[in-house]
């Protein structure tokens, strides 16, 4: 091969060598950016696996369904009909079309302070399907119970007080014990005992139990062939005279003459029925006084002497302190302390915690009493009368539409033409731009607003979206075969190239080899 033609190949191949680097250099590119963009479909892939959906649950995340707007703002048993209000950061109530008509009425142009009132039976009738008139009703009912309620807060505020007495200070008015009680001596009177005089009130003798101080009247004191019918017959004069005592001042307080004769009967059969006697004393003057002491009932003491004309001495003591303690607890005390009375012992009651009424203040106030339950009966028929209007279930539509139009009537509303769409929904409760406010009636009538992020409300969750998930891998499998595919065809031409680049190598080795021999022996034919 002559000169000139090993030269022109040689120039024909090192542009070759040349244009394969060239391609080489390009497709070592376009694998670096396969390997960019695998990296980004996993990251795409890993944070699809990663990202979470916001489910509704109400049993405490054993089943999930898909929050949506109906789920929040319409009435189902899966709220159990109580409104999860969508509201924005200022606290406006978030509408779709079907609100929005009933958002108008109410407000307009979407500002707080609407009027919702006016319109109220319009819009629940429209939503529950009960009839307009139902509720004029319920209204004018409502008008009804809000005038009787003024009437009876007016008549509240002028109950008349009910005067009361303690006991102890309503017997310290009574005056001095009749003659029949005061004692037919003041001799031979008992360690502890004092006599009954005619200085002595009753007031004294009912200040006397539990003090330590105990009256003691004789009925009779040595004398002769008295009968116990007689002292029984006194005993009774005295307390007829005490309950005549207490009647005189008992005008103004619930003490009726009936029930203080029932305890004189009573007060009198303890006494008269079972007498200690036969109780025999060597002293002339026999002391039925210490024996009265200790006992509810007449003391019969008699002395068997012949003495004295060959006659016993009888004596007939009461002590009067007993008496009254027996007589007050059949009057004022209750039938547990009634019924522990025996002739030993008498329970008594403290008279300073007994309150006693005045009956003129109480028969004011029973007048008063008897309004206002009148007043508190016609109510109760206004409300009987409303409730009978709707049932159960229409009761909770009302009051789940009452909570969502009292709100928007107070914070105003914004509309949202996207807010059905569940996954817009999702995206926009998770970055925090709506908010959930749960409304829940308070004891005064009123609702109460309860705002909080979605992420916060009892019933919503965050869980993995399993379709998502499913989706982002059949996406990254499909990326990843194709970029896969690319990069293997990337491979080959490279391979291909890489073999030609090699051979061409050789060649070119050749063809400088053959040019230098040439150069060389033409140089020796003319050295």
């Amino acid at each position: 091969m002559g000169m000139a033609a090993t030269q022109a190949r040689l120039l024909t191949l090192t542009n070759r060598k040349n244009r394969i680097g060239y391609n080489l250099s390009m497709l070592s590119a376009q694998k670096m950016s396969l390997a960019r963009e695998a990296d980004a479909v996993s990251t795409k892939y890993t944070n699809a696996l990663n990202e979470k959906m916001l489910k509704w649950s109400n049993d405490g995340g054993q089943n999930y369904y898909d929050l949506t707007y109906d789920t929040l703002m319409n009435p189902s048993a899966l709220n159990n009909y109580e409104p999860y209000m969508l509201t924005d950061m200022s606290g406006k109530v978030v509408v779709d079309d079907d609100y929005l008509k009933y958002a108008k009425m109410i407000s307009p142009n979407g500002a707080c302070g609407g009027n919702y009132d006016s319109n109220r039976t319009k819009i629940l009738s429209e939503l529950t399907g009960i009839p307009e008139e139902d509720f004029d009703k319920v209204e004018t009912n409502n008008d009804d119970l809000k005038a009787l309620d003024t009437e009876i807060a007016k008549h509240l505020s002028k109950e008349p007080a009910i005067e009361t007495t303690t006991a102890d200070a309503f017997f310290g008015k009574l005056g001095k014990v009749s003659s029949s009680a005061c004692s037919s001596t003041t001799g031979g009177m008992p360690a502890g005992g004092t006599p009954v005089t005619s200085d002595t009130t009753w007031a004294d003798i009912i200040q006397s139990i539990g003090s330590g101080v105990n009256y003691i009247t004789y009925l009779y004191h040595d004398d002769h062939g008295v009968s116990e019918d007689s002292a029984n017959n006194k005993l009774e004069e005295i307390l007829n005279a005490l309950g005549s005592a207490i009647s005189s001042i008992s005008s103004n307080v619930e003490i009726t003459d009936e029930t203080i004769q029932n305890a004189i009967d009573r007060t009198i059969d303890l006494f008269d029925n079972q007498q200690y006697s036969t109780i025999s004393h060597s002293d002339r003057w026999p002391n039925a006084g210490a024996e009265a002491l200790n006992y509810n009932t007449i003391v019969h003491v008699h002395d068997k002497a012949t003495g004295w004309f060959g006659k016993s001495h009888e004596t007939y003591a009461v002590s009067l302190t007993n008496m009254a303690n027996v007589f007050l607890t059949y009057l004022l005390g209750d039938e547990e302390a009634q019924s522990k009375i025996t002739n030993e012992s008498c329970p008594g009651i403290d008279l300073n915690k007994i309150t006693l009424t005045d009956a003129d203040s109480k028969a004011e106030h029973d007048k008063w009493q008897e309004t206002y339950d009148s007043l508190l009966a016609q109510r109760s028929e206004l409300e009987e009368s409303s409730s009978l209007l709707f049932d159960a279930e229409e009761e909770k539509l009302i009051d789940f539409y009452d909570a969502i139009f009292e709100a928007i009537a107070t914070n105003g509303w914004t509309y949202n033409e996207y807010i059905n769409d569940t996954e817009y929904l999702n995206d926009i409760l998770q970055t925090g731009t709506y908010n959930i406010t749960k409304a829940e009636r308070g004891n005064d009538g009123e609702w109460d607003y309860d705002e909080s992020a979605a992420t916060t409300c009892q019933n919503i969750y965050q869980v993995s979206d399993s379709s998502a998930e499913n989706k982002a891998t059949v996406e990254y499998e499909l990326e990843k075969t194709r970029i896969q595919n690319k990069e293997d065809a990337i491979d080959v031409r490279m391979k291909k190239l890489e073999t030609e680049q090699s051979a061409i190598n050789e060649m070119l080795e050749s063809y400088r080899s053959m040019i230098d021999d040439n150069v060389e022996r033409t140089f020796d034919v003319f050295s």
